[in-house]
């Protein structure tokens, strides 16, 4: 697959980040509420395909705290479902990456903040890692089908 970098001019506020909290995002691209008590690298860290976050209605997104700005190696799961914005501060410094699946392709873009080289160069590795990920969610797809049929 190829990934597309691209800048957005989205607006998120982040007072008092709190590092995994995640929310709902609304259609204007704000905030919409908290997500109390879910932490998407634990959702997508379970056999299968997540579920989908538990969002709120007409959200169009999940925001998620983190102490970096690098996707984890399984959030393309929820790509399934939503796009995701990763929300780091450092100082007073906010930086907020949004990625997203189109027309077969990952798309990044970086809405708010900036980036180095060497977060540059690990977000681009992490999305390479998206492939080997989508691999062995369909391994683990076809496995529970056969399983399924055998049953």
């Amino acid at each position: 697959m190829k990934t597309i970098l691209t800048a957005a001019a989205l607006g998120f506020a982040a007072p008092g980040l709190a590092i995994a909290q995640c929310y709902s995002v609304a259609e204007d691209g704000q905030e919409a509420s908290i997500i109390d008590g879910y932490v998407l690298t634990e959702a997508t860290a379970l056999p299968g395909l997540m579920d989908a976050p538990p969002l709120e209605e007409g959200a169009v997104g999940i925001m998620c705290d983190r102490d970096t700005i690098v996707p984890d190696a399984n959030d393309f799961e929820v790509l399934y479902h939503a796009p995701l914005y990763i929300r780091s501060a450092s100082g007073d410094e906010v930086t907020v990456l949004a990625l997203g699946y189109s027309d077969g392709n990952y798309v990044v873009q970086l809405p708010q903040g900036s980036i180095n080289d060497d977060e540059r160069a690990a977000i681009i590795a992490a999305l390479e890692g998206f492939n080997e990920g989508e691999a062995a969610l369909q391994a683990y797809r076809a496995e529970q089908e056969a399983a399924e049929g055998d049953g």
